[in-house]
């Protein structure tokens, strides 16, 4: 079951994996980051 979701814009992904930690701590939950509009065969 998917209780819910948000999509936020990070400067990079350690800024989405420290708001994501933060989710976890606040409501004690599984939270999963994924990027979105990347292009997999880009390198960076």
């Amino acid at each position: 079951m998917l209780a819910s979701f948000a999509i936020g814009d990070c400067a990079s992904h350690d800024r989405a994996l420290d708001i994501a930690g933060r989710i976890v701590e606040a409501i004690g939950d599984t939270v999963e980051v994924r990027p979105i509009g990347v292009d997999p065969t880009a390198d960076g």
